[in-house]
């Protein structure tokens, strides 16, 4: 794992990568594990050790200045997550997370984006304040769903009216021809 860090951050001493390693819950002779053997948990804590402590190609070394993780906490035990969090806390880029881990969220998140039928919207606050504020907008969305289920059932209304007008007036133009068909049948017989 060391030799791992090392390439993702050469300018960092031996006692950097140990301690980042550390916070990582990287211990004793973990770190020079081969990251062929770590488990799926481990290399992702390892991926964000090394995402973290600096971009290879950069002349600065420093972190990037955004982040996007898919579903971080995944493969990672309770202590692992709280870790995660505690380092995220303090990290001062912009993250941009994917998640359905909502205690995992609660902890550093200042704003959550909800992305449904192909629209995104924001709301400000963490993951718990979101969902505060989408119970108080159900009601609201219960109103304009059944308003426009209503105006919905006096178009589907209208149309069925409409039809029946028109059978209507086939049946009309319909019963004088019928009444003549008989007349003429009765004739040639």
């Amino acid at each position: 794992m060391l030799e791992s860090l090392q390439e993702s951050a050469p300018g960092l001493l031996r006692t950097q990568q140990r301690n980042i390693l550390g916070a990582f819950l990287f211990s004793g002779d973990d770190v020079e594990k081969k990251v062929s053997v770590l488990s799926g948990g481990e290399k992702s804590r390892l991926a964000l050790a090394r995402m973290l402590c600096g971009n290879a190609a950069s002349d600065t070394n420093a972190p990037p200045s955004c982040i996007l993780l898919d579903e971080p906490t995944n493969h990672l035990d309770m202590r692992s997550r709280e870790h995660l969090a505690a380092v995220l806390s303090d990290y001062e880029g912009s993250l941009v997370i994917i998640s359905h881990d909502r205690f995992f969220l609660d902890g550093f998140v200042n704003c959550v984006w909800e992305v449904a039928d192909g629209h995104a919207r924001e709301y400000n606050g963490n993951y718990s304040e979101y969902e505060r504020a989408k119970l108080k907008e159900e009601p609201i969305e219960q109103e304009a769903k059944a308003s426009e289920r209503s105006v919905g059932t006096s178009i589907e209304k209208e149309r069925k009216r409409q039809e029946a007008e028109e059978r209507n007036l086939r049946y009309k133009k319909l019963k004088p021809l019928e009444k003549r068909l008989v007349e003429v049948e009765s004739r040639l017989e």
